[in-house]
């Protein structure tokens, strides 16, 4: 008895190890399945992602392809619409176009002037009062402030030359409201240009005077009293007169036959490339200096400082037109181009 009950046991124990082996194997398959089943699973979700951002991605259009689809959005929508609504698109575009632009309007040109006149008058001092540029040099601010106090004190009829300088800088901002903008600073800041030129042609060129020279006589024939309104009015009112005198008929027939005559004067020169080419090369040089004034750097100040220069000149023109009948722009301009063409001239060593 005692044997068969061990033989029994031994039966049931290897029946319940070779049950629990069997569990443990299907155990084992059924979580290898799952983990296999998980990693599919995550690769065809990864797979699925990809596929997807890569359809949205050559589905979206670009930028330019966007900017393009709005404009003719608008186009069709402004089409479509009634005339009402076309006009008004089109004056909404102009406008924008305008404001694209970024021109410059009376406040934006008076600041902007206020600022050149006194970074302008801060080198004046620098050249005119040695004490100025030494006490700065040294970097006493103090001593260069009482420097300059004691140097401008020491000027006489310093109210009419502030006046001036104030006239011109308001001039200069009233030549940038709405009607005069479009016609005065461009040729204004061309003529500064010019001047500006020929004044670097005259000090290291020709090297017949010096900037601190210029400035002293310039300072000079400015007014020592703030003038009257009957000194401002008259010259003007007399160079308006000059203009209303001119005859239409006879300028217009000088237009039509200035080909001729110009064709007419180059063909009885001597010398005609030696004659034309100097003042030709000083007005290149001239649109050169323009164009750089408009480099990046430059550009912050230098612009509307020659357009300042530009009109302080034709200021003085339309005074010295309408004081003294016998001056003659023509005359003027061939005064200007002869100095432009002679510097050239020097400089090529001829």
């Amino acid at each position: 008895p005692s044997g068969a009950a061990a033989a029994a046991e031994r039966a049931a124990a290897e029946r319940a190890a070779v049950e629990k082996a069997a569990a443990e194997k299907a155990a084992a398959e059924r979580t290898a399945v799952v983990a296999s089943r998980s990693a599919e699973e995550r690769k065809a979700a990864a797979d699925a992602a990809k596929a997807e951002l890569a359809a949205s991605l050559k589905s979206k259009p670009t930028s330019s392809e966007k900017a393009a689809a709005d404009k003719y959005a608008a186009a069709t929508k402004a089409s479509s619409s009634s005339p009402k609504k076309r006009e008004e698109a089109r004056k909404a575009a102009a406008k924008e176009q305008k404001k694209a632009k970024g021109g410059t309007d009376f406040v934006g040109a008076l600041a902007g002037d206020v600022t050149v006149a006194a970074l302008g008058g801060a080198l004046a001092l620098a050249l005119l009062a040695p004490g100025v540029k030494t006490k700065v040099s040294e970097g006493d601010v103090e001593g260069a402030l009482e420097e300059a106090k004691t140097f401008v004190t020491s000027v006489e009829g310093v109210s009419g030359k502030a006046a001036y300088v104030g006239g011109v800088v308001v001039a200069d901002a009233v030549a940038h409201l709405p009607v005069l903008g479009a016609l005065v600073p461009g040729p204004a800041e061309f003529v500064g240009t010019a001047a500006a030129t020929l004044l670097a042609a005259k000090y290291f060129i020709e090297k017949s005077a010096t900037p601190e020279e210029d400035l002293a006589s310039f300072g000079n024939s400015l007014p020592s009293d703030i003038p009257s309104v009957d000194d401002i009015l008259k010259p003007a009112g007399a160079f308006a007169k000059r203009l209303g005198d001119v005859d239409v008929d006879i300028l217009q027939d000088d237009l039509k036959q200035a080909p001729q005559r110009v064709q007419s004067w180059f063909g009885g020169l001597d010398d005609p490339a030696g004659t034309v080419a100097p003042p030709a090369a000083a007005l290149g040089a001239a649109v050169v200096a323009g164009q750089i004034a408009h480099l990046p750097v430059l550009a912050v100040a230098l612009p509307r400082a020659l357009e300042l220069v530009g009109v302080a000149y034709m200021l003085d023109a339309a005074n010295r037109y309408g004081a003294d009948e016998s001056a003659s722009l023509k005359d003027d301009l061939a005064a200007a181009a002869k100095k432009g063409g002679d510097a050239v001239k020097k400089l090529a060593g001829k």
